[in-house]
């Protein structure tokens, strides 16, 4: 099976003690606290409990417990039951099995490193032979990432000037060229260098109207490399984002309230394997005037669903299947689930989920085997973008296509 070394590590509160079986001061953040702690007599078995709260976070987006705020409220949590939310329901009965053996309130009974290392849900023992569930590991054989074919980028580094909006752009390309988009003003410069095998592969730009001076509210550029390269403005509204490396693919959303923090990942099953390459098939949701639900259906049959009721209907849209995600982006709001929520897809498509105080934004995605290596705008509006191969790092002008944007 494949490996994955992770280390988590915090000493904010770490100190040398010879002090064993004893009465110790709890220290420590209330909600990783294990209940031995508020006791003043524990050991290193608590550690397994802050694991376990850690897990069940991962896996769901909350806390296991009722929220807590001080360490007195510790002592309440042995009345308590883990709680049986929708992200909770939705994971495998393995995985439910691991951290419910990590939140044990009997220390003497709690899963502990062994314990951990011979669980059937990291030793991959009993494991389902399915090609995907849920959040397991799946047998590498299986899901072999596909051939790596070596990128090239044509754009160097990127650098602009903001103030309200984005004032200006300027490309400087790998062929010793420039480009300058915009006029003059603002005081903020910002500068983004790409790696030599970074390529640009969408961009999204936040309108501004009414003021053709301006490049919009906001540009960003994903890249390759995982990067969102960010020309922001003051003006420009709150986003949250993610990028999947090469040969990964999102496959599910992490929610804190409205926040969205974070995004489930699997590997891209090598082409060869006889099996779609997407493991998501049709994305949808409901809005008003903002996202109240996010859906993603699985090719396994399963649905993972975010938020509540309430709003219209949009999408579903069903994803073809080698076709997979590999970007989402979040406007934020303090309610719901933001704004809008956006997918952009390894076939060049974008979906987006649009609240009715959603902003006006463009974007583009571009196909596989291209990377975008230039922008048109009309005054401030983002009109077209050029094409190159994505392993062209020179490419000649015949090379060179401009795509424009409806």
């Amino acid at each position: 099976m494949s490996a994955v070394r992770v280390q988590i590590t915090d000493f904010g509160l770490s100190t040398w003690t010879d002090i064993v079986g004893e009465e110790m001061t709890p220290c420590g953040t209330p909600n990783y606290l294990a209940p031995e702690v508020i006791k003043g007599n524990y050991d290193d078995r608590v550690d397994f409990w802050s694991f376990g709260v850690v897990l069940y976070i991962l896996l769901c987006g909350d806390f296991p417990f009722i929220a807590y705020h001080n360490p007195a409220d510790v002592s309440r949590l042995e009345s308590q039951q883990i709680k049986e939310t929708e992200g909770w329901l939705s994971v495998s009965e393995q995985a439910r099995n691991f951290a419910r053996g990590l939140l044990t309130f009997d220390p003497d009974k709690r899963l502990t490193h062994g314990g951990c290392l011979r669980h059937p849900w990291l030793s991959g023992e009993g494991a389902p032979n399915g090609w995907f569930e849920d959040l397991e590991v799946v047998e590498a054989a299986d899901i072999a990432p596909p051939p790596t074919m070596q990128l090239a980028g044509a754009v160097a580094n990127i650098s602009g000037w903001t103030g309200s909006a984005l004032d200006s752009l300027r490309f400087q390309f790998r062929n010793g060229s420039a480009e300058n988009c915009g006029g003059q003003g603002g005081f903020t410069q910002i500068r983004c260098t790409l790696k030599p095998d970074e390529v640009i592969v969408a961009i999204q730009q936040e309108n501004r109207l009414g003021l053709a001076e301006h490049l919009g509210n906001a540009i960003t550029f994903y890249t390759s490399s995982c990067n969102a390269l960010e020309f922001q403005g003051a003006d420009a509204r709150r986003r949250l984002r993610f990028v999947a490396p090469i040969g990964s693919q999102i496959v599910g959303l992490q929610f804190m309230q409205s926040r969205l923090t974070g995004i489930h990942m699997e590997r891209v099953p090598d082409s060869s394997a006889g099996v779609p390459l997407g493991l998501v098939e049709q994305i949808g949701g409901r809005c008003g005037y903002a996202v109240d639900q996010v859906s993603l259906r699985l090719r396994g049959g399963q649905t993972r669903s975010y938020g509540g009721g309430g709003g219209f209907e949009q999408g579903p849209w069903a994803l073809e299947p080698n076709e997979y995600i590999t970007v989402v982006e979040q406007a934020r709001r303090d309610a719901y689930l933001g704004n809008s929520i956006v997918f952009y897809t390894s076939a060049g498509r974008v979906f987006k989920l649009s609240g009715m105080e959603a902003s006006v934004s463009r974007r583009f995605a571009a196909a596989p085997g291209l990377q975008v290596c230039g922008a048109d705008f009309d005054g401030c509006s983002l009109v077209s973008v050029r094409l190159c191969s994505a392993h062209s790092s020179c490419p000649e002008p015949h090379e060179v296509q401009r795509v424009a944007l409806s």
